[in-house]
């Protein structure tokens, strides 16, 4: 039998664009930023039948407090934590305001890695906010979402601010 022993290479190599693409954000702007976030749209398209665009966003734990929110109305929006959880702040719209943030359908859910959160269309959300530290976040959505289908909503104009309290882990959990 034929025994063949590899050495690992770093996905830097230019050996490893004959398999793939190198995915990073190192040397690349930010789409956008913000108070506790920086988003990198389109990192790697994924073809096929509906296709999909990738992208990255790196939170902080910090600030716990959000008055702007975001919602896609033709695009569900997948998130994939890497090296913490997250916590989001997730929003449904009231039948009478479709177009608006209803502040009594709001709800916080802790993410941890390994796990993922696939955001209905029309699920109102900030950015997510780290459990601690910063936490770098895969993205998925349709390709050209955050472009052609990213709408905004300040709760400002709705005397609405809404604070997320510290979620625990389940590690820390004292459950059974």
């Amino acid at each position: 039998m034929r025994r063949i022993t590899l050495s690992g290479l770093p996905l830097s190599s230019p050996t490893f664009a004959a398999y793939g693409e190198r995915i990073r954000t190192e040397g690349y702007e930010p789409t956008v930023a913000g108070e506790g976030f920086r988003f990198w749209d389109g990192l790697a398209g994924i073809g096929g039948r509906s296709g999909a665009s990738a992208g990255m966003v790196r939170v902080e734990a910090a600030p716990r407090e959000a008055t702007v929110f975001e919602e896609h109305r033709r695009s569900a929006e997948l998130l994939l934590p890497v090296e913490g959880p997250i916590d989001l702040l997730l929003g449904r719209a009231s039948p009478s305001r479709p177009d608006q943030p209803d502040p009594d359908r709001f709800a916080a859910f802790r993410v941890e890695p390994g796990e993922g959160a696939l955001l209905h269309p029309r699920t109102w959300h900030r950015a997510p906010i780290a459990g601690t530290g910063t936490v770098s976040v895969w993205v998925l959505f349709a390709p050209g979402t955050f472009r052609e289908d990213c709408h905004l909503h300040d709760t400002v104009a709705d005397n609405l601010t809404l604070h997320l309290e510290p979620l625990p882990s389940p590690q820390s959990s004292n459950a059974l």
